[in-house]
């Protein structure tokens, strides 16, 4: 996994403003206003994020300075630093050819919206309900079930479903972290997922056990009950 972070400041205290903003075909509204004398923000009903309708709730936390964000996919500017890395990871994962199909090993997904469900972001990666990374204080919430992944990660689940063995994600993903030096709260990773068979993962491995029907590996209680239940996830 490769972690970019980006320094950059800026204010995030402001009051009565409706914000629109295009990227391509995908349209962002949201009028969010800060009330002064109570110090906090009040958000509308709803928030439109690419396109789409969100209702708030009382789990909403994201901010305009996030929200502005959505959409600039920075990793797929030309010229851009981001751009150039990834486009080094493509060109170095498309050197893998399957002779069968005559394309590329690793599937390279670089465009999927970074508004996901808690489901995706959390129960998909067997994050246990009441884990900290699940809290408000470390993520943006939409609202109760929807929020902006904290990882690329949370888009495996759906990826393997729809067919893929192996692929590399990249994407933005948003934190709710200090800025520092080494600190930002919107960063970018890239994430790659390559699936085997219990052959290929298996044999000629010393600490293996059972016949090739029943390939099986020491392991701790732990591990095996995270195995049983991504099975079940899956």
């Amino acid at each position: 996994m490769i972690i970019l972070k980006r320094l950059y400041f800026r204010s995030i205290f402001y009051s009565y403003r409706t914000y629109t903003t295009t990227t391509k075909t995908k349209i962002n509204t949201f009028n969010i206003e800060y009330d002064p004398i109570k110090q906090s923000i009040v958000y509308p009903q709803e928030l439109i994020l690419n396109n789409k309708n969100y209702p708030t709730d009382s789990w909403t936390n994201v901010t305009e300075h996030i929200l502005l964000r959505i959409g600039q996919n920075l990793h797929q500017q030309k010229n851009h630093p981001l751009y150039h890395l990834t486009n080094r990871l493509r060109q170095y994962f498309y050197q893998f050819y399957d002779p069968h199909k005559l394309s590329p090993k690793f599937s390279i997904i670089d465009n999927l919206s970074p508004i996901v469900t808690t489901e995706q972001n959390f129960d998909s990666i067997c994050i246990p309900i009441d884990h900290v990374s699940r809290t408000k204080s470390m993520n943006y919430y939409i609202n109760k079930n929807t929020l902006l992944r904290a990882h690329t990660s949370a888009h495996q689940v759906d990826l393997i479903r729809s067919g893929l063995n192996a692929f590399l994600c990249i994407g933005d993903v948003y934190r709710r972290d200090s800025i520092d030096p080494t600190h930002y709260p919107v960063f970018h990773q890239c994430e790659g997922v390559k699936l085997f068979t219990k052959e290929e993962l298996f044999i000629g491995n010393k600490n293996v056990i059972g016949d090739k029907d029943n390939l099986q590996i020491f392991g701790t209680n732990d591990s095996l009950e995270i195995i049983h239940r991504f099975k079940k996830i899956l």
